[in-house]
């Protein structure tokens, strides 16, 4: 009776599991890209956190936690802090958040993210000595001020600025930035990401581009946009040539680095699709 019941319910786990994927399926396209980006700038974001941290020793912000044996405070560049330090990496999560929801263009708004923390960190002296909760504050703040001078710089060429469903210029604080910037806003939020990269351009000119990285890599992502992560995906052996063909991945050790080693091809992914991209708008 026992495995009887074992087997209905794993039966009924996995027919759960495909409703669920069938559903995300159907969500807007622009909202499954910028879920897809999420996913592939786990990396960036963890850097950006981290060298934010750095500023904000540079800085004696106060109440920051122990940086652990890797920092080194006469030597910045050369200074590593733990993952997840002082909560930046969920600070990065929800700055780049607010620029992909507001720029709607995962190549604007990796400029942008990029910008916000490369100007702090070539002039530390933009943040003051204040505690961390104000300090993390006027981050997000100085991420408000990047969106607002990347909407000038559209509109100096010519280029709509977004607009709710009745065609009304939307309040670009209030409402595009303010109200819910996580990434677990309303997918209706992201409609015209699809606008910025087309479904049609993406499976047509940017998946095969990325072929040159690794030939699984289109199915990989293909997996992202059916709402598996990159760990589910390497780890669960679910990448042709990749994974147990290389790596013991029931030792937790090597699914590590089977993980981190397919992590680094999907950031060179990433490179080749942020160029595309950036061509793309950039065409007459």
């Amino acid at each position: 009776m026992g495995l009887v019941m074992e087997t209905r319910v794993a039966s009924l786990l996995v027919q759960a599991e495909a409703l669920q994927r069938r559903i995300y399926s159907s969500l807007p396209w622009g909202y499954r890209l910028a879920r897809i980006f999420q996913a592939i700038s786990t990396t960036e974001k963890a850097n950006w956190g981290m060298m934010m941290g750095l500023v904000m020793l540079r800085a004696g912000v106060t109440g920051m936690p122990d940086p652990g044996p890797g920092y080194k405070p006469n030597n910045p560049k050369g200074s590593r802090l733990p993952a997840g330090y002082a909560g930046l990496d969920q600070t990065a999560n929800v700055a780049y958040g607010m620029i992909f929801k507001a720029l709607r263009d995962p190549a604007r708004a990796e400029d942008v993210f990029q910008s916000v923390v490369m100007g702090f960190w070539a002039n530390p002296s933009k943040m003051e000595p204040v505690a961390l909760s104000a300090a993390k504050s006027f981050v997000l703040g100085a991420v408000k001020l990047k969106i607002l001078e990347a909407f000038r710089k559209i509109k100096e060429q010519e280029t709509s600025l977004p607009t709710d469903e009745e065609g009304n210029e939307l309040d670009l604080v209030d409402t595009v930035i303010e109200r819910n910037p996580y990434w677990t806003s309303e997918p209706r939020q992201f409609d015209r990401v699809k606008d910025t990269v087309p479904e049609a351009f993406w499976k047509n000119k940017v998946m095969p581009a990325v072929q040159a990285v690794h030939p699984n890599m289109p199915f990989f992502f293909e997996l992202l946009d059916q709402d598996y992560d990159m760990k589910e995906i390497v780890e669960g052996d679910m990448l042709p040539d990749w994974g147990s063909d290389q790596y013991d991945l029931s030792n937790p050790a090597e699914a590590r680095k089977a993980v981190a080693a397919w992590s680094a091809k999907v950031q060179k992914a990433r490179g080749i699709i942020l160029d595309i991209i950036r061509n793309y708008l950039e065409r007459d």
